[in-house]
């Protein structure tokens, strides 16, 4: 799979309940109605989360 420079790579994956390693693909976000999610599917853990706001601040500065 081919990276680009809004994806991050989750560090904590198998902690945050996920079955395989991940990548969170900022470039590529998209929403859905909470009624159709059966179940989450893992959480995001801090050092993730920390990871993924520094892309998205960076990626969406030209918004500010």
């Amino acid at each position: 799979l081919e990276s680009h420079k809004a994806d991050v790579r989750m560090v904590n994956w198998h902690d945050s309940g996920l079955p395989h390693a991940s990548t969170i693909r900022l470039a590529k976000i998209a929403t859905i109605d909470a009624e159709l999610v059966d179940k989450p599917l893992g959480t995001l853990g801090r050092q993730d989360f920390l990871a993924v706001k520094k892309i998205m601040r960076t990626q969406m500065a030209f918004w500010l």
